[in-house]
């Protein structure tokens, strides 16, 4: 009985030794397991850099474009220009052609609306617009405009101007004094009738007109014959001239 136990006992001390022999040891496991973990961060760092990398910059990107777009929104001319300033333009006018200038924001497309037609030009860097030779219609015509910025934002019209095309000059009728009259007061009055706002000189003396076109003057004579010439001007610059002669004897 007792050999057998020692025969049994023998056996598993010959396998607990074989087991040990060429089982791993716990060096030869760290060891695995450290290479183990090293390839997989060498493939986890190859990883990123395949995919992970340009993932980022994508995501970077798109970022910056939400970015520049929200500032963008932000910054977007929602402004309009000022309303188009037209310079100077004649009440009436004998000529049949007529240029418009004025100022508005600088660059800007200017719609110009004249007798309900609508013509396009363009303001200079300093906001100077000019639209030359427009064939006037006879009687009034009206000019008004407005601006649009490069971001299609636009301006109000400006205040509607009218123009009257007028070739026909003034009626001037002299009451008095007659053409070829003599006379003996050396104070002589000149009257007349004209068209209401027309412009009357008499011997290149301003005389005012009421609103009926009535005017009248004095002028002092000499002795013999004296040269009267009197001219009425419409606002058109139209123009109706005559000339009479009053002789002075004392």
């Amino acid at each position: 009985m007792a050999k057998q136990f020692q025969r049994r006992s023998q056996n598993q001390s010959g396998k607990k030794q074989f087991l040990v022999k060429n089982g791993p040891s716990e060096e030869e496991k760290i060891k695995r397991r450290a290479i183990i973990f090293g390839l997989l961060t060498l493939a986890l760092i190859i990883s990123i850099f395949i995919w992970g990398i340009p993932l980022f910059i994508r995501l970077v990107g798109s970022l910056t474009e939400l970015k520049s777009e929200q500032e963008q929104n932000l910054t977007q001319d929602v402004i309009p220009p000022p309303v188009p300033r037209l310079s100077f333009l004649p009440e009436a006018t004998n000529s049949a052609v007529l240029t418009i200038t004025g100022f508005t924001e600088p660059r800007a497309e200017v719609v110009i609306e004249f007798n309900q037609k609508q013509i396009t030009t363009q303001a200079d860097e300093e906001g100077k617009f000019i639209l030359e030779k427009l064939n006037l219609d006879p009687g009034e015509n009206q000019v008004r405009a407005l601006a649009i910025d490069a971001a299609g934002n636009k301006s109000e019209y400006s205040k509607p101007l009218k123009v009257v095309y007028d070739q026909e000059p003034p009626k001037l009728e002299i009451l008095s004094p007659q053409d070829g009259i003599a006379v003996e007061e050396r104070n002589l009055e000149v009257r007349g009738v004209t068209e209401p706002e027309a412009r009357v000189l008499v011997n290149d003396h301003l005389v005012i007109v009421d609103e009926e076109g009535k005017f009248n003057t004095r002028l002092i004579l000499k002795e013999g014959g004296n040269q009267i010439k009197i001219v009425a001007q419409d606002l058109a610059g139209n123009q109706t001239e005559k000339t009479l002669t009053v002789t002075y004897l004392p």
